[in-house]
């Protein structure tokens, strides 16, 4: 059996990554070979958000001391964590997807060396990134390409969201990208 990938969503606006989350999460229920991990926080603007579960500052350094994230960081003064584990889902050939921060990203890099990091980004912030890459699966507003770094970090792939309302066109896009065989794209260039 295949092992499965884990991916790491970086990027900004944090509202267009949310709100992939949320389409990946709608289009992928039914799906038993792609897993999104969900996000603890201590921040309560994201409180009611679906992709997120709220807990107390308290709470959340209780599970931090007892080894319940697989990653952690801090961002603005609050804080994020990835609970579960992840090599089981992994080695059951699950396509993991992780909601990760731009802080965090080196960390988890070298907590998880065979991580898949995808920056998403909007047109509106195409300009702040370098990403000289070359496409590996477009759609109508949607590219999704492959570049060795992405703003001086090493990030192998780069989806753009060229319209706004395509998200769920780009959580497909996602989708059918970790459900292919072009992943091991960056293990070989």
């Amino acid at each position: 059996m295949k092992s499965g990938e884990l991916y790491y969503l970086i990027g900004k606006p944090n509202q267009i990554k949310n709100d992939l989350l949320y389409s990946l999460n709608k289009l992928t229920k039914q799906e038993k070979l792609i897993n999104i991990q969900k996000t603890v926080t201590t921040d309560e603007y994201l409180k009611d958000h679906s992709q997120y579960s709220f807990v107390t500052e308290s709470d959340f350094n209780l599970r931090k001391r007892m080894g319940l994230y697989c990653l952690d960081w801090t961002k603005k003064g609050h804080s994020f964590g990835i609970s579960g584990e992840i090599s089981p889902l992994l080695n059951k050939g699950v396509n993991v997807l992780l909601n990760g921060s731009f802080q965090n990203v080196m960390q988890a890099v070298k907590q998880f060396p065979l991580l898949n990091v995808i920056m998403i980004k909007s047109q509106t912030t195409e300009n702040s990134h370098n990403t000289e890459g070359y496409p590996l699966l477009e759609d109508d507003g949607v590219s999704l390409e492959w570049v060795a770094h992405a703003n001086g970090v090493y990030c192998p792939y780069v989806l753009t969201m060229i319209e706004h309302g395509v998200t769920d066109k780009a959580a497909e896009l996602i989708i059918d990208f970790t459900m292919s065989e072009q992943v091991s794209l960056d293990k070989a260039v």
